[in-house]
């Protein structure tokens, strides 16, 4: 999974569209997000699910990637 996550940062800088350079940043931010959730917490003894601060961070990925 880190070998994709790291692949997948590079493509927000890839991206000419504005915004779809964000969407992407902030797909890829929600990524590293769930990979660092799904190492602490077990997927077989309980949802593991995006939390409301995974979400503004996401949406901070968005917004860096605007320029």
């Amino acid at each position: 999974m880190d070998a994709l996550n790291r692949e997948a940062a590079t493509l927000p800088g890839l991206v000419r569209d504005r915004r779809f350079r964000m969407e992407c940043a902030a797909i890829v931010s929600l990524a590293h997000r769930l990979t660092r959730r799904l190492r602490r917490e077990d997927p077989l003894a309980g949802r593991v699910a995006l939390k409301r601060p995974d979400l503004m961070y996401a949406a901070g990925a968005a917004l860096r990637a605007w320029s």
